[in-house]
């Protein structure tokens, strides 16, 4: 119902959200700090480590958790459910929830439980997000080691072929 994991500003008991007081006061920052300071999920997460705040496992804050945090909704107090879905149960690969699936539609219980935020706060965070733009859905730390501009003569065509620190390398058609 909630997740594998405990979740940055709750605990799970008996099967339901409970708001962890201290946790909550970094949710709330967080959202603040991306809302009213207009700092993006990058710096938020430079700020808290320099803070010295610990994520929910215990390491250093990441843009990508910060990220995940701002559109999570259960900080608004809603929960909703089949945001992911497995499109092959003998592969196992899972996909993402857009709510354009009939066989697997997006399911929100509104104020199911404790908020730690408003919906004030939330609907300005997710009005920021979308026009900003840019936000990942996920965030690599990728780092271009060699990137080489090569044209195909078969189709006339320029590409890049980039190879990344994590040796795998990938192509990209080149803006003529």
């Amino acid at each position: 119902m909630y997740g594998k994991s405990r979740m940055y500003g709750f605990e799970i008991k008996d099967g339901q959200l409970y708001i962890v007081p201290e946790e909550a006061e970094v949710v709330k920052h967080i959202f603040h700090t991306y809302l009213y300071d207009g700092k993006g999920c990058h710096t938020i997460a430079n700020e808290l480590n320099a803070a010295g705040y610990l994520s929910i496992n215990g390491k250093m804050w990441r843009e990508d958790g910060v990220c995940r945090l701002l559109k999570n909704d259960k900080y608004v107090g809603d929960l909703t459910q089949w945001k992911h879905y497995s499109t092959d149960f003998l592969s196992k690969k899972v996909v993402q929830n857009n709510g354009d699936n009939t066989d697997a539609p997006l399911i929100t219980v509104t104020d199911h439980h404790e908020a730690i935020i408003s919906r004030e706060v939330w609907n300005g965070v997710q009005q920021q997000i979308y026009e900003r733009g840019n936000f990942p859905e996920k965030v690599a730390n990728i780092h271009v080691i060699i990137g080489i501009a090569v044209r195909c003569i078969v189709v006339s065509v320029d590409m890049l072929m980039v190879l990344v620190a994590n040796h795998q390398s990938k192509i990209e058609l080149l803006d003529a």
